[in-house]
């Protein structure tokens, strides 16, 4: 960011920009987007994303795994989305959630995987895991952030699931 003279915000705001332009690309009849975020950076990459798609005229639904207010540049993002009218849903463990995470992956017309992004140390929690299989079992097309949630950015190793994403957008090339 120094190098080029960008902030952190505008850094969050081109790659969604960036990324906000795939789904129209692959797939010119979707009006439908579900984008799954985490709690880290890549979660403000979606949450931008979001709101460039509801402002393009699409059906936006963020499935937010946890419900916090996210912190730093991801926050800000996330509240200007909240702020523009994007619907999110806080996803935790349980019966209910996962009923509300299948219907709202199911209508989708294009999934977003913004939840674990280039950052991932470990294998995802449970949790995690658990919204990586459902975007799995889905038929519409996978967007990923960064890298496919699951997937060891440093080796390309999977951990225990991995988003079977169609498409990858990258940000940071070295």
């Amino acid at each position: 960011m120094q190098q080029w003279g960008f902030t952190a915000d505008q850094l969050m705001q081109r790659a969604g920009e960036c990324a906000s332009a795939q789904p129209p690309q692959r797939s010119p009849q979707a009006q439908r987007s579900g984008v799954c975020t985490g709690l880290r950076t890549t979660a403000g990459a979606g949450y931008v994303l979001a709101r460039l798609a509801l402002a393009q005229g699409y059906t936006v639904c963020v499935l937010q795994m946890h419900d916090r207010q996210l912190q730093g540049v991801a926050g800000r993002a996330q509240q200007a989305a909240v702020a523009a009218g994007v619907n999110v849903i806080a996803m935790e463990l349980g019966d209910l959630e996962q009923q509300v995470m299948q219907v709202e992956l199911n209508a989708a017309d294009v999934l977003v995987d913004a939840l674990l992004g280039i950052g991932l140390g470990s294998a995802p929690r449970p949790a995690f895991v658990e919204l990586i299989e459902a975007m799995n079992a889905s038929p519409v097309p996978i967007l990923a952030l960064d890298v496919p949630s699951g997937l060891d950015a440093e080796t390309s190793a999977p951990y225990s699931a991995v988003v079977q994403a169609d498409l990858t957008t990258t940000f940071i090339v070295d």
